[in-house]
C-alpha cells in the first residue's frame, strides 16, 4: 500500500514544503500558498512554510503588489513575512513602504509591527509617512520595537 502524503488545506504536501525549505526548488512562486499554510492548525506545517519562506532571496516582481496587501493581514505571521519579502524586491522596495509603514502603525500584533520596523530599516529613501511611523514606534513600551525603529531612523539618515 503506498504511503499517504499529509496535505494542508492548500494541497501542499509536507514533502513539498520540505523540498521548498531545503532550497531544492525556488519557493518564490509558492508565496501565497505558503502564506496560507502559516494559518494551518498543524504547527509542523507552519514551521516548514516559514522555513521555505526564509529561502526566498528575491521576491517576484509580479507578486509584489499582492504581497503588499498582505501587510494588513490579521495573521501576524503573514503580515510580518509580507513586510520582509517586500524588502527583497530590489530597487522596487521603496514603492511598497506605505504598506509596511501602515503595518507598523496599525497592526494589532507586536511581532508584525517589529518586522515592519525592521523592514523599513532596509529601504532607502523613506517617505515622510514612513519616518513618522518610525518616530511614533520609538515611543513604544516594547524595547525591541523601540530599538528597531530607532535603528531604522538612523539608517535612513545615512
Amino acid at each position: 500500500m503506498p504511503k499517504m502524503m499529509s496535505l494542508n488545506a492548500n494541497g501542499l504536501a509536507i514533502e513539498k514544503l520540505r523540498t521548498l525549505a531545503h532550497g531544492d526548488q525556488p519557493a518564490g512562486r509558492y508565496i501565497l500558498e505558503l502564506f496560507a499554510t502559516l494559518q494551518d492548525d498543524d504547527e509542523e506545517l507552519r514551521a516548514w512554510a516559514s522555513d521555505a519562506l526564509q529561502t526566498i532571496q528575491t521576491t517576484p516582481h509580479e507578486m509584489a503588489a499582492t504581497i503588499a496587501e498582505q501587510c494588513a493581514n490579521a495573521n501576524a505571521g503573514i503580515a510580518a513575512w509580507a513586510c520582509k519579502l517586500l524588502t527583497k524586491t530590489g530597487s522596487r522596495a521603496s514603492e511598497f513602504q506605505a504598506a509596511i509603514a501602515a503595518c507598523l502603525r496599525n497592526h494589532s500584533e507586536l511581532h508584525a509591527r517589529q518586522q515592519a520596523a525592521q523592514a523599513l530599516s532596509e529601504i532607502s529613501g523613506l517617505s515622510p509617512a514612513s519616518i513618522t511611523a518610525l518616530e511614533e514606534a520609538t515611543q513604544s513600551n516594547d524595547p525591541r520595537l523601540k530599538r528597531l525603529a530607532t535603528q531604522a531612523l538612523q539608517n535612513s539618515r545615512l
